[in-house]
């Protein structure tokens, strides 16, 4: 009896051990480094010339990279092993950001931007399954607590992008403190010990679980959603604040820098929640939170309306992408590197398709009208949350 006892206060128990702040870091330097395209586009854009479509092509490459990473990345995590996926993803990112730190021509920007996500995002689908494995049925609170550090790389990036600029720095300079955290990182956690794959199991295992249950693929449609408003606000927030709103462009940067920080104060707050909550419940929660602070931020009369609906939105869109994640490797716990590998894909086909279509838009009505498809995905999303919460709790009895 004091056995079963001890054993079930165990599984109370979330720990943070070394590989876990490894995962953690890794997930803030990825999200830093995905984060700082968009403050930058202003100042490429004027540098070499760009339109609203060519500056949004960047981020497509990069999720042209996540897609990849979605459809192999666990073969390459199975085959590899999570050491050597760790290790080139982070030293992949850091190549990427050297060329685009240096490069002068688009063509080349826009390949830095593509190496950066493609290698980042195989590091991103095994950061998911590492966390997933490792902490069980604390998966939630794991995957929270490293989107809230994934909100801080992400918030870090205006803000020191904003700095840069205010004291005389070159922007390109945004991408040294990745470059240098990585190459710390490689050395100090190289003893970390990962958890170790059997390739014969995992193939035998690959082979038997294909097919994911059909309300995985909801949460997936959410993933796409979801991703797809919080990157038309990450990427074309700055532009939006400078074009529209009438901010000068390092003030701009700085704005944002409050969506992002915003958005750590809320998975703060999500992570909590999830103690007491289930993850779909939440979920629709926080999609309402979005409606209500998204048209303050578009339509405001004032600034400080346009500043405060984008920090509301912050708060709102920052825990979809963590709460939908989990919803959805709950519904596959047992296959959780394929649901992980195509809640990437989902996330890269969002970061492809939205931005671009958003720039697409704005060069043709305006980029104040074009923001009208957020609301639409908001509502489209929160039909489908709905659908699959009533499916879930339909199949417990």
């Amino acid at each position: 009896m004091e056995e079963t006892v001890t054993k079930n206060q165990e599984r109370m128990i979330f720990v943070r051990d070394a590989l876990t702040w490894q995962t953690y870091i890794l997930l803030g330097i990825y999200a830093y480094i995905q984060a700082g395209l968009g403050p930058v586009m202003p100042f490429l854009g004027k540098e070499l010339h760009l339109n609203y479509t060519q500056e949004s092509l960047h981020l497509s490459l990069f999720a042209l990279g996540m897609l990849l990473a979605g459809l192999c990345g666990d073969y390459v995590a199975r085959y590899g092993g999570h050491r050597m996926t760790f290790n080139g993803g982070a030293i992949g990112m850091a190549l990427g950001a050297i060329c685009f730190s240096l490069s002068q021509q688009p063509f080349f920007t826009l390949a830095s931007a593509f190496i950066m996500g493609c290698l980042g995002s195989f590091l991103l689908v095994d950061i998911q399954t590492v966390l997933s494995d490792h902490h069980g049925e604390h998966r939630t609170i794991a995957l929270t607590e490293a989107n809230i550090v994934a909100s801080g790389g992400a918030g870090l990036a205006p803000l020191l992008l904003g700095a840069l600029v205010l004291v005389g720095v070159n922007w390109r300079g945004i991408f040294v403190l990745p470059i240098v955290l990585i190459v710390a990182l490689f050395f100090c956690l190289r003893r970390v010990a990962f958890p170790e794959i059997r390739r014969g199991e995992a193939v035998k295992q690959h082979s038997s679980r294909q097919r994911l249950p059909l309300v995985f693929w909801l949460y997936w449609g959410i993933i796409v959603l979801s991703v797809s408003v919080e990157f038309c606000m990450s990427f074309w927030g700055a532009q939006f604040l400078v074009s529209v709103v009438g901010l000068p462009r390092a003030t701009a940067s700085v704005v944002m820098g409050l969506f992002f920080f915003m958005a750590v104060i809320a998975r703060l707050i999500g992570s909590r929640l999830v103690r007491f909550l289930p993850a779909d419940r939440l979920l629709l929660l926080f999609l309402a939170v979005v409606l209500l602070g998204f048209p303050f931020f578009w339509l405001g009369p004032t600034i400080l309306l346009h500043i405060l609906g984008l920090c509301v939105t912050g708060i709102g869109v920052a825990n979809l992408f963590p709460l939908t994640l989990s919803a959805a490797i709950h519904q596959s716990s047992a296959s959780a590197d394929i649901a992980s590998a195509r809640c990437t894909f989902a996330a890269g086909l969002a970061v492809l398709g939205a931005p671009l279509a958003l720039g697409w838009m704005a060069d043709a009505v305006g980029l104040q009208p074009a923001y009208g498809i957020v609301p639409v995905l908001v509502v489209i999303a929160g039909g489908i949350a709905f659908l699959a919460r009533r499916w879930t709790i339909a199949k417990r009895f």
